[in-house]
């Protein structure tokens, strides 16, 4: 493992398949880590060891602000920021590195179960993000995305591994029946 952005990214797999994290917390990690590095083209070489943090941040919030929430801005910054420091601290001393149980300090996932009178997720918290259980899905093949869907409100999509486009427009069709203000023409 070498202080690559490409093993930056990379750790959080291996930290999850040896147990060391929680997946939806590593995923989140990866995810935001990729997402700040990638304002550089070379950012899979370049090495992570030497980057100011908050400069980097800086630069993707500047670049990244036309198409992204600003909450979500700071969420991906956040989230980089603890994996870099995560990273580091695994770095130096991989022997006894426990990752926090927290991706910050204002931060919390948690795990909750379904509100049987609503059929979804309930936080009780604004600043909370709600992270469902992985339960069963985890030996059907299918991989979990953390998707920001709107201020304070994190959802979870488990979708094939094998995810094919006929399958992402029969989902999309789906999904638009499922909103309070659905009509039938609006199908695309």
């Amino acid at each position: 493992m070498n202080t690559t952005g490409k093993g930056f990214v990379e750790f959080w797999d291996w930290a999850i398949s040896k147990g060391l994290m929680k997946k939806n917390t590593a995923k989140a990690l990866a995810t935001a880590s990729k997402q700040v590095l990638g304002i550089d083209e070379d950012w899979e070489t370049k090495d992570v060891s030497n980057l100011n943090a908050d400069d980097i941040v800086n630069r993707f919030t500047n670049l990244r602000s036309v198409d992204v929430k600003p909450e979500n801005l700071n969420a991906y910054g956040r989230r980089f920021k603890k994996a870099l420091e995560l990273f580091m601290q695994y770095w130096h001393d991989p022997s006894s590195w426990k990752p926090s149980s927290q991706t910050s300090s204002n931060l919390k996932l948690k795990s909750t179960k379904l509100d049987r009178t609503k059929g979804s997720q309930v936080s009780h918290n604004a600043n909370e993000i709600v992270v469902p259980d992985t339960g069963p899905f985890t030996s059907l093949g299918l991989v979990e995305y953390p998707y920001p869907l709107r201020d304070n409100c994190i959802v979870c999509l488990k979708l094939p591994s094998d995810l094919k486009i006929a399958d992402v427009e029969r989902l999309a069709a789906f999904m638009q029946t499922l909103a309070l203000d659905f009509t039938p023409s609006r199908i695309s």
